[in-house]
């Protein structure tokens, strides 16, 4: 506890690496109102807005091996941000409006959306790096073998399990294969990791082998250490989890036996299928994310794993608070959209080849021949791309191809709703139909597996619309009535309105006009609002807009639902582009006059009845690039470029 005189004393049996963070909370509750930095070996703790802005920007996921003086060298950096102060001088704004909620996420969305840009643009002004290129699998870990010893050579940050296997059938050894060695090349948005291969040695009698390398994760297999997938899952979640930690509580003198792992966590079936998604989706943030939670579930466990000391209750609530706050603000990167911009262990583990064979002979004590076995390419393509419920979609997964075996000896396997459950058995058929009795984005993912039971896995989304809807209220943010001119008010929505039913007030079947002044502080309840965006504004709308993304984009991945009318560069000269906007899920609007514009399906409910091809000075004002998976496209400019569009995030 804190006396009087604002003093307090702590024990630290151990001196960790680096700033050590130290939440002062209230009594009975373990969510943090400021946190304290202790950097210096005196002692001396400093609790103020100021080390609580430094303290969240350390959780910070582009740090993960980055040494002490690497983040003293940010903290340096972020200091002499010209946006450092704006964001103190606004959080402490905040604890005046908003008390000891001033850190929650769901009250003040705001803060961590300026957090996350002040932590973007410090590490980019330390150097430019572009993001990784994620377009390829990074390859998978290569062989070769002299002298009776095979060399395993592995390109990444992740490990993976290396097991024998003489004669391509009798288990003889699992070894575990090392990642490279991690080291910071150019600092930038990510830092650009530089490091040769990690390399190991494995003794071969000459003979014939397979060796069948796997870096999971598949956690079923996690107890199983002689099982190559089952090593590698230990190993990675060990070092993920070590990640995370060693930026929440800094680098420990002494760090826990991965091995040990296994006997502290618990993972049920939704984090499970969480992070196989996130994984076969290649999805970094959400790669992290479901780590993240797994580590808050297991706060008590974790903090015994790591400090051998499973009494410590503090220790526990320490964990549960921290995880949650790098949960918010991963998931803030993942809000606005900074793909690829993780650490590189996270990056590899989601972006390699998952499992290897090969089929190797050794004579003489040199590998005399090698055949390469990767799994299947998983592919598949659904039909129709979007539709409604009771729409029966078509899953044709006849594009997967393997180096190997021909597609009719391959088998396939479905989960339709991205719950980890596979819905179907394994069949020889490449096609599948599914009904869906509700709406919504739903995770789909298939697997593929080979002769020698290799398994290629591809997720995609499926925009399901239709049914009765559940906003009951409508907030329509506007400042200027949208293509208006003096004496003659363009009222084309309100008349929309009215005809659904829609009267001006505040309760169920009403709708509120709402300035952009209020768009940071206006309620938005996911499931009763259906938020509309105005078009063709001025830019000051469009800049409160951008100042909020974080909040706005948390509501529809919350499960709301929203109208983007991104038409700008009207007869209001607002400017969507100049303003910063982004719209959820990382889509931008791309500005370009089009005379025409075509309908792509009359099939679709939205468009049925419209001729296929629109005309008007102008038909659209923007398109959209960089679609979500599953969007329904309604209508194309002259450039083939989407204009109208719906796509589903999140919940």
């Amino acid at each position: 506890g804190v006396g009087a005189a604002g003093a307090f004393e702590i024990d630290i049996v151990e001196q960790p690496q680096g700033p050590i963070m130290l939440f002062l909370t209230q009594a009975g509750n373990a969510f943090p109102v400021l946190i304290g930095l202790l950097e210096d070996a005196n002692g001396d703790v400093e609790f103020s807005v100021e080390t609580t802005v430094v303290a969240l920007s350390l959780l910070n996921p582009n740090l993960f091996g980055t040494t002490i003086a690497e983040r003293e060298a940010y903290i340096v950096a972020l200091r002499a941000n010209p946006d450092f102060q704006t964001v103190v001088d606004d959080l402490t704004a905040d604890f005046v409006d908003l008390g000891v909620n001033a850190l929650s996420i769901d009250e003040n969305p705001a803060f961590y959306q300026a957090l996350a840009g002040l932590m973007q643009s410090t590490m980019m002004s330390m150097g430019q790096a572009g993001p990784p290129e994620a377009d390829e699998l990074l390859p998978p870990p290569s062989l070769s073998g002299t002298g009776g010893v095979m060399q395993v050579m592995n390109p990444t940050f992740a490990y993976y399990g290396v097991g024998i296997y003489r004669d391509n059938v009798t288990w003889e050894s699992t070894h575990t294969a090392d990642r490279r060695n991690e080291q910071i090349e150019t600092w930038g948005w990510p830092p650009t990791m530089m490091a040769g291969d990690g390399i190991t040695d494995i003794p071969l009698a000459d003979g014939d082998y397979l060796i069948h390398l796997n870096r999971g994760p598949d956690f079923s297999k996690m107890t199983d250490w002689d099982d190559p997938a089952g090593r590698a899952t230990l190993l990675n979640s060990a070092n993920i989890i070590l990640s995370i930690m060693d930026l929440i509580v800094g680098q420990l003198p002494v760090y826990p036996a991965d091995t040990d792992l296994d006997g502290y966590l618990t993972v049920n079936q939704s984090q499970l299928a969480a992070v196989a998604l996130a994984v076969s989706q290649m999805d970094e943030n959400a790669t992290l994310l479901a780590y993240l939670g797994i580590v808050n579930a297991n706060a008590g466990n974790v903090a015994g794993w790591l400090w051998q000391d499973a009494e410590s209750v503090a220790a526990q609530i320490y964990l549960q608070a921290a995880s949650s706050m790098m949960q918010d603000m991963v998931y803030v990167f993942q809000l606005l959209s900074y793909q690829d911009a993780t650490g590189p262990f996270v990056y590899d583990l989601v972006n390699t080849v998952d499992q290897v064979n090969y089929y190797i002979t050794v004579a003489g004590g040199e590998i005399t021949e090698q055949i390469t076995d990767e799994p299947p390419v998983a592919a598949f393509t659904v039909n129709p791309p979007a539709g409604i419920i009771e729409t029966e979609f078509t899953f044709d997964a006849s594009s997967t191809v393997d180096e190997i075996d021909p597609l009719e000896d391959l088998l396939f396997r479905w989960d339709f709703n991205g719950d980890g459950v596979f819905d179907t058995g394994w069949s020889s058929d490449p096609m599948a139909t599914h009904t869906y009795t509700e709406t919504g984005a739903w995770d789909v993912v298939m697997e593929a597996k080979d002769t020698s039971n290799l398994v290629g896995v591809a997720g995609g989304i499926v925009n399901v619309g239709g049914g009765a809807g559940t906003a009951t209220h409508v907030k329509y943010f506007m400042d200027t009535l949208p293509w208006h001119r003096e004496n003659n008010p363009n009222e084309a929505l309100f008349v929309v309105l009215d005809l659904l039913g829609f009267t001006e007030g505040t309760g169920p079947n009403t709708y509120e006009v709402i300035p952009s002044t209020e768009m940071g502080t206006a309620v938005i309840t996911p499931g009763e609002d259906l938020v509309i965006i105005a078009n063709d504004q001025e830019t000051s709308f469009y800049v409160n807009y951008a100042a909020n993304m974080a909040r706005f984009n948390n509501f529809v991945y919350m499960g709301g639902s929203m109208f983007w009318e991104a038409c700008d560069g009207g007869w209001s000269s607002g400017s969507m582009a100049e303003a910063g906007v982004v719209l959820p899920g990382s889509v931008y609007p791309d500005y370009s006059l089009q005379n025409y514009n075509y309908v792509t399906n009359s099939l679709l409910p939205l468009v049925a009845g419209l001729p296929e091809t629109l005309q008007h000075s102008y038909a659209s004002h923007e398109a959209f690039i960089n679609l979500p998976l599953g969007t329904t496209i309604y209508t194309t400019d002259a450039r083939e470029l989407s204009t109208l569009i719906e796509y589903s995030l999140g919940g």
